[in-house]
């Protein structure tokens, strides 16, 4: 378990920075997380200006959250990619606003295997083998299906912010569970953590994390 400079801040970081095939999944990545934004936003404009009721009312707090939360997202895959970050999606804002150090989790590790291993390589197909790879790829492709299905006139508006607040709120969950319990572990090897950490997590009923890190 090494440590890597880090290009923006020239501090050691448990996890490397994206090398160039990561940084333009970011990157695209990011860029549909901009065509996600502007599509809150235009819902949420929508539902400002909709007839007052109490509905409304609690829709347009939720909406509000949904767009925070995917702008957040946005900010922070755009801040990993332009600026090289090392860590995940949820260390880069507090990283390049507050200086904190980034963390080992099941994200980073995985990403990391992604790129040593074009460090050692090069460009090559085996890059696109590696679980890291697969995420990023599948991750794009689901993303961008979505914002097509959005634009696509075929749901409603009050679906479609239905459906941003059921993706917010899962990436949220996810961060809030998954992601924190593998925060420190050293048992990550980039290769089926996701699901020892569910199982660990269920099977043992204890936080994974605690006591491993």
């Amino acid at each position: 378990m090494g440590e890597f400079i880090c290009p923006h801040c020239g501090k050691l970081q448990p996890t490397p920075p994206p090398a160039s095939f990561r940084r333009v999944l970011i990157l695209l990545v990011g860029f549909g997380m901009l065509l996600l934004s502007a599509t809150c936003l235009r819902l949420l404009y929508i539902l400002i200006y909709s007839a007052p009721s109490l509905i409304n009312r609690v829709a347009l707090v939720f909406q509000i959250w949904e767009a925070v939360y995917v702008i957040y997202l946005l900010v922070a895959f755009f801040l990993i990619g332009f600026l090289r970050l090392p860590g995940c999606e949820f260390t880069a804002a507090n990283h390049v606003v507050r200086g904190n150090h980034t963390h080992r989790c099941v994200d980073s590790v995985l990403n990391s295997v992604l790129d040593e291993m074009q460090d050692r390589k090069g460009l090559c197909t085996d890059l696109l083998k590696t679980e890291s790879a697969n995420k990023w790829i599948l991750g794009a492709i689901l993303l961008f299906g979505f914002l097509a299905v959005l634009g696509s006139g075929l749901i409603t508006h009050e679906m479609s912010s239905i459906s941003i607040g059921v993706f917010a709120l899962v990436y949220y969950a996810y961060d809030k569970t998954i992601h924190h319990w593998s925060i420190g572990r050293r048992d990550l090897t980039g290769s089926g953590d996701y699901i020892r950490i569910i199982v660990g997590y269920i099977c043992k009923g204890k936080q994974p994390g605690k006591g491993v890190a």
